[in-house]
C-alpha cells in the first residue's frame, strides 16, 4: 500500500502528488526491478464515498491490506487531509477532493473518457513506459468494515493468481496480468467496468503459461 500525498512532502511510505504524476512510469518500473510488484492497482474514491476514505485512514486496515498485497502487487491510493485551513480574514475550511487528482492521473496515462465510477479498484499493468492493460472493479459496499472485506477479497484473489510465477518469468507482463484477470473471474469477483488495451487473454496460451509454473 502506497500513499500519494496531496498535502505534504514525500515520505518513506508514499509520494508527493506532483512527484508521482511526473514519475509515474519510473515509479512502477522501480517497483518491478526491486521485485516489489508484478502488477499495480489504484483505490479510487471521492467525497461521495467517505466510507472508503475512513477505511484507508484506519491504520489497522491499512497495515492489513499492505500485508496482503505483499511483493506481488503495489496498491496506490490518494491520501487527503481531513481539512485544510485557509483564510486571511477568518478561518474557512475546504477539502481537497481526491477525485480531481485521480482525473489528472487517469487522463494523462489511461485511455478513459472521464466517466469514472467511484469508488472502485483499478488494476493495471505497465511495460516499456506504457499502460498495456487495465480493468476496473466497482466497490459495492457502503460500510467501512464491508469495504475492507470487499477490497481485501479482491486483492487476495489477484495476488494468489500470480503466486506460482517464477522469477525468470517476471518480465512476461501481459501474461501475468492475464492470470490476474482470470484469477478474479475464477473467484466470481465480477469486473463491472473493463477496458483491455493489450491483447486479450488467449485461453490456450494462458493455460500453457500457467503450466510453466506448476
Amino acid at each position: 500500500m502506497i500513499s500519494i500525498f496531496l498535502h505534504k512532502a514525500d515520505s518513506k511510505r508514499g509520494y508527493q502528488f506532483k512527484t508521482f504524476e511526473s514519475d509515474f512510469f519510473h515509479i512502477c518500473d522501480s517497483h518491478r526491478k526491486e521485485e516489489r510488484a508484478l502488477f499495480f492497482a489504484f483505490i479510487l474514491y471521492d467525497f461521495t464515498s467517505p466510507h472508503v476514505l475512513k477505511m484507508l485512514d484506519d491504520q489497522d486496515y491499512w497495515i492489513a491490506l499492505d500485508k496482503i498485497s505483499g511483493n506481488k502487487l503495489s496498491v496506490f491510493s490518494f491520501h487527503t487531509p481531513p481539512w485544510i485551513i485557509s483564510s486571511r480574514c477568518k478561518k474557512t475550511q475546504i477539502k481537497i477532493d481526491p477525485e480531481d487528482n485521480t482525473q489528472t492521473i487517469l487522463s494523462k496515462y489511461f485511455d478513459v473518457d472521464g466517466n469514472i465510477s467511484y469508488p472502485s479498484l483499478l488494476f493495471f499493468q505497465v511495460e516499456k513506459q506504457a499502460i498495456i492493460d487495465h480493468f476496473w472493479l466497482k466497490v459495492q459496499s457502503e460500510k467501512i468494515e464491508d469495504v475492507f472485506v470487499e477490497i481485501k477479497r479482491s486483492i487476495i484473489a489477484a495476488v494468489e493468481s500470480v503466486k506460482n510465477v517464477l522469477p525468470e518469468h517476471y518480465d512476461n507482463s501481459q501474461e501475468i496480468f492475464n492470470l490476474v484477470r482470470r484469477g478474479l473471474d475464477d473467484k466470481k469477483i465480477k469486473t463491472l467496468i473493463s477496458k483491455a488495451i493489450g491483447r486479450a487473454p488467449d485461453v490456450a496460451s494462458l493455460a500453457g503459461f500457467i503450466g510453466k509454473f506448476l
